[in-house]
């Protein structure tokens, strides 16, 4: 994804129904930290749109079969 001149890696969790809302923010620049079994760890930044402009947070993915 290219965002304000520059390029970054995005990670998207979409739902099975197209229409529906995306469950999470995007993770830009993630990064695998952990992996076993029947999970694994992304960990990246969100960005988030305030009044005063954007800003960047961490955030971090646990996922696993429901």
């Amino acid at each position: 994804m290219d965002l304000g001149g520059e390029r970054y890696l995005v990670a998207t969790l979409r739902p099975l129904d197209p229409i529906a809302p995306a469950p999470v923010p995007d993770l830009y620049e993630p990064v695998l930290v952990g992996f076993s079994t029947l999970a694994f760890r992304l960990r990246g930044f969100e960005r988030v749109e305030a009044a005063s402009g954007h800003f960047s947070v961490v955030q971090e993915w646990h996922c696993e079969l429901p």
